[in-house]
């Protein structure tokens, strides 16, 4: 899916297979670290502004997270728009709880991800501490077609989200 034409165009496949170098301030978190390495991948921080989800997607769809404000709009377009799928009966009043996604700082959880690998039509792995041994990363699937696979790192300890990038890069 193409995001609204306001948006800046995702470039998702250079970013993922050909994106130059670009200077990343990076922090490692210990225990996803075996998982990243695994992988060929390193940790790459974004803003913890209550945005991070939405700045760590950011940060893989366009190459910066910058562009958080588009990846939030465009997630809550596809959770308006798909509440027979995402509505799962976790919150009492699913479309107040849609209008507080719709709001700045507001923290992202597992239906935003899903509803972001449907509307990008990506698969998005997530990694995280605590995962079974040999298992380096959750995959989440979207609904559809694969373009692409986005790489992020969640820290349960703090709720937070940060990009992941290849190594050397």
């Amino acid at each position: 899916m193409v995001p609204p034409v306001s948006s800046p165009q995702p470039v998702v496949q250079q970013i993922i297979h050909h994106r130059a170098p670009v200077p990343q301030k990076t922090v490692v978190v210990s225990d996803v670290l075996p998982g990243l390495l695994a992988e060929g991948l390193r940790e790459v921080e974004v803003r913890g502004d209550g945005n991070c989800q939405f700045r760590a997607l950011a940060h893989q769809i366009y190459g910066t997270e910058h562009h958080h404000p588009s990846v939030r709009s465009a997630v809550v377009q596809q959770l308006r728009a798909g509440h027979h799928r995402y509505n799962v009966g976790a919150v009492q009043d699913y479309f107040a709880w849609v209008d507080s996604m719709a709001l700045e700082r507001s923290w992202g959880d597992g239906v935003t991800l899903q509803a972001a690998a449907d509307k990008f039509e990506v698969a998005i792995w997530v990694f995280q501490d605590g995962l079974p041994p040999g298992q380096n990363y959750l995959r989440i699937d979207p609904h559809g077609r694969t373009t692409a696979i986005l790489k992020v790192v969640f820290q349960p300890s703090r709720n937070y989200y940060n990009a992941a990038s290849a190594t050397g890069r």
